[in-house]
């Protein structure tokens, strides 16, 4: 079992390894995070819990999320589509040229769609080109690569699923706390020096003593 260092079943794990934390009521473990891409990686079809830092699964019909509300990739394609707002609706049995699919109803193509015009096999569409073939204009966020498809991103937005989404920011590594630990160090350098200055006068005390009874 994945991040189990003591099973108390073949489908139970009571201890975690260092990185995840145990799920009480699933009795397994969760992979600790700081960013969705660590979970992706880990983990596929799941996204980061800031609150709770931890890997949760996003929803079934979605193969990659942002939260369980948004997701970025509907899973099984043929089925459903992604729409810009982060939600899978049905997807349409027939859509022509110059159509987009508006919650499962061919709808011609218009501003403020929610989903890809269809122009050919061109991807990310909002009009098609004269020749309905290739894009004429992009949907937000995308740029025209040279075959007419919209398949760039634009600055700031990166492509997951095949769409693209702001770019998540890496996260920050935990910053020590230079003041207390230079406090500390003070200290314990002051604590030092007045152990060496009573360890010498003692000796000299000593010294000072034991020559006098001579």
């Amino acid at each position: 079992m994945k991040g189990c260092i003591d099973c108390k079943s073949q489908d139970a794990c009571q201890k975690c390894v260092e990185g995840y934390v145990l799920n009480t009521s699933t009795n397994k473990c969760m992979k600790t995070c700081n960013s969705n891409k660590e979970c992706i990686q880990e983990q596929g079809a799941q996204y980061c819990d800031v609150a709770a830092k931890i890997c949760t699964p996003c929803k079934l019909q979605c193969d990659a999320c942002e939260t369980q509300d948004f997701c970025y990739f509907c899973s099984g394609d043929e089925d459903s589509v992604t729409t810009i707002n982060g939600t899978c609706t049905a997807r349409c049995s027939l859509l022509s040229n110059g159509q987009y699919c508006k919650d499962g109803t061919a709808t011609a193509c218009a501003p403020g769609l929610t989903s890809d015009c269809k122009c050919g096999n061109s991807q990310n569409c909002a009009t098609c080109a004269e020749d309905t073939q290739k894009c004429g204009s992009c949907m937000p966020n995308h740029q025209m690569d040279k075959d007419g498809s919209c398949t760039i991103c634009i600055s700031g937005f990166e492509m997951r699923g095949f769409k693209c989404w702001p770019a998540e920011a890496e996260a920050e590594p935990e910053v020590v706390d230079k003041v207390s630990t230079g406090t500390g160090v003070i200290v314990g350098i002051i604590v030092g020096v007045v152990a060496v200055i009573g360890a010498v006068g003692g000796g000299l005390a000593y010294y000072f003593i034991k020559k006098g009874k001579k």
